[in-house]
């Protein structure tokens, strides 16, 4: 994602938290073989948008990813467990 690339992950918590569908990336039902090559073939054959998702998985993971940000998040959660 930081690389600017389009990613398929698999539907799991984890990576659903992470990737927004046909936003950031593109995501299958885990074991699903039919459904992850189609992801890929719609990638290689619609440039633009593969492009388009990239740009956006960069831009989201620079911003959420980025050092200040997540000090300032954890920072935050910190205080909110102060009494």
């Amino acid at each position: 994602m930081m690389n600017g690339l389009a990613v398929i992950v698999s539907r799991i918590p984890g990576n659903a938290e992470v990737v927004k569908q046909n936003v950031t990336g593109l995501m299958f039902s885990p074991g699903n073989a039919l459904e992850l090559s189609e992801n890929i073939e719609q990638l290689m054959l619609h440039t633009q948008m593969a492009k388009t998702i990239g740009n956006e998985a960069q831009r989201d993971a620079a911003q959420r990813f980025d050092v200040q940000n997540m000090v300032e998040n954890f920072m935050a959660h910190y205080r909110s467990m102060e009494h």
